[in-house]
């Protein structure tokens, strides 16, 4: 068994007994705390647009819907959800489209991380 005999504020230098195990760990740590990574104070994001299409008559999620927002594009899922990324902030025409239903378009918000965007969309 080893002893570490270092003055400080943890096991690996108390002069506590050791395994050599320990001591690998404890050459990591240190190694790990003296190093120091600059991080980002706040986090850089792109706005994005995120909402549920549903059937304005029953009220069930309309799969295959595409929405297109901004030149970009996204289509729903069998729970009606999609979602758009990397948009720029500001008010935006969002359209959807479903060959069974009526298109529908409007403006909507954009400038958070995922903003809502919910539709309704009318039956043909």
């Amino acid at each position: 068994m080893a002893v570490l005999e270092a003055g400080g504020g943890n096991a690996c230098d108390r002069g506590i007994p050791v395994t050599s195990g320990r001591v690998i760990g404890c050459v990591l740590l240190l190694t790990l705390t003296a190093c120091s990574v600059d991080m980002p104070t706040t986090m850089d994001f792109q706005p994005g647009l995120m909402g549920v299409v549903t059937d304005s008559v029953t009220g069930r999620p309309v799969e295959g819907a595409i929405v297109r927002v901004q030149n970009k594009s996204a289509g729903t899922d069998a729970n009606g959800r999609y979602g758009v990324g990397n948009l720029e902030a500001g008010t935006s025409l969002v359209r959807v489209t479903h060959p069974a239903y009526r298109d529908a378009e409007r403006q909507v918000r954009i400038d958070t991380m995922f903003s809502p965007g919910d539709f309704l969309l009318e039956p043909r």
